[in-house]
């Protein structure tokens, strides 16, 4: 196993502890603005929706701060699609 030193680390709730290693911490920092916030894009493909999935509400087009929230509460496709098929497959055993 080796170490790669330029690979970021994993992101971690630290419960409002700052006593973590800062040399542990990786964030992605854009030089004289600070950390880069996900556009609505980036985080609808990060969730399994389609592109501009939630851009638009009744057809009128939605903020971004909606469009956050929308996927803020909001549970992630792929990971429910696994889920749904592993409680199938399970439900399928059982009735054999």
């Amino acid at each position: 196993m080796t170490w790669a030193p330029a690979a970021a680390y994993s992101l971690v709730s630290h419960g409002g502890n700052d006593k973590q290693d800062p040399s542990m911490v990786t964030y992605v920092v854009q030089p004289d603005t600070g950390p880069r916030r996900l556009t609505p894009l980036e985080g609808e493909r990060l969730q399994g929706f389609p592109d501009g999935w939630t851009a638009t509400s009744h057809g009128e087009p939605q903020s971004d701060r909606d469009r956050y929230t929308q996927l803020g509460n909001s549970v992630a496709v792929p990971v429910f699609e696994w889920v749904a098929r592993r409680i199938v497959t399970a439900d399928s055993i059982e009735a054999a």
